[in-house]
């Protein structure tokens, strides 16, 4: 035991003595060839930029230029030269590199809020008029629900992107479109209410009307006439609800012809004061006359 610890020990002085000049030369080229590489790294990272990318490297290649062997080698000054020179565009990098990240965030944001903004206003544009169409009233609501959930969307992408002004500029004005078609389907709306209520009543009192003057039996006729005149006359009450509610003035199409609200009340009016004159003038049956007297 006691020789081989000798010989260790003889190994050890031979082997781990002092490096000659030509072993630190090496070793100075093997560490300048790190750092060359190091830096072209880094000038390349703050081209991109990628400041993160580019100071990781700078501060590899800063260890590596402490080394004491890189004296051996001649290009030392060159390699410091160099880093001195790189290190202080760390700062515009990361600037560069926030200002990137912001434009491709806005960028990215308008991708996916642009085409549900003008499918938005396609729709509403299509239930502006005075045709009531339910499914196109459907697509618009479902419309401006998407845009406002695009719109009102938040995330980290979301949140740089609103460090820019422009685009929330951007936000304010599709916030502003969204209002314009939300008013939209809600006039739309009413009218298709008023399509399905007071609409629907008139037509079908028109058809009680029309059944009871071919009518022969007198009770039937004037059974037909009573509903027809309470079909007129909730197409009014009905209607004027709906005037008040911001009807007023809109014009709408039923059954092919397009009219003023108000003028399609006045002739649900006018057919309910003739249908009840001509139910005052209308005999009564026996059975009728008696429960009167009665």
């Amino acid at each position: 035991m006691a020789a081989r610890a000798w010989l260790c020990l003889l190994l050890c002085l031979v082997g781990c003595g002092p490096k000659s000049v030509d072993a630190k030369m090496k070793d100075a080229d093997r560490i300048g060839d790190k750092i060359g590489a190091l830096l072209d790294e880094a000038e390349r990272a703050l081209g991109e930029p990628d400041p993160v990318k580019a100071e990781a490297a700078l501060v590899e290649a800063k260890k590596l230029l402490a080394e004491p062997d890189l004296q051996y080698s001649a290009e030392r000054e060159m390699f410091a030269g160099r880093h001195a020179e790189l290190e202080p565009q760390l700062a515009g990098a990361k600037e560069a590199r926030i200002a990137k990240d912001i434009e491709e965030a806005v960028r990215s944001e308008r991708a996916q809020i642009g085409p549900s903004l003008q499918e938005m206003k396609d729709a509403a544009e299509a239930i502006a008029g005075a045709k009531v169409d339910e499914k196109a009233i459907d697509s618009a609501r479902n419309a401006v629900a998407t845009l406002e959930k695009a719109v009102g969307a938040t995330d980290a992408r979301r949140e740089l992107a609103n460090k820019e002004p422009s685009f929330i500029g951007y936000l304010k004005r599709a916030r502003g479109e969204t209002e314009k078609a939300r008013a939209e389907v809600t006039k739309a709306e009413k009218k298709l209410k008023f399509v399905k209520g007071p609409a629907a009543l008139k037509l079908k009192a028109a058809e009680d009307l029309k059944a009871s003057k071919a009518e022969k039996d007198v009770a039937k006729k004037r059974a037909l006439m009573i509903a027809a005149a309470q079909g007129f006359g909730r197409c009014v009450s009905e209607g004027g609800e709906l005037m008040k509610a911001g009807l007023g003035t809109e014009r709408i199409q039923i059954g092919g012809a397009t009219t003023s609200i108000e003028s399609f009340l006045d002739t649900c009016q006018a057919q309910q004061v003739a249908t009840d004159k001509a139910l005052a003038k209308m005999p009564v049956s026996k059975v009728a006359a008696a429960k009167r007297k009665k």
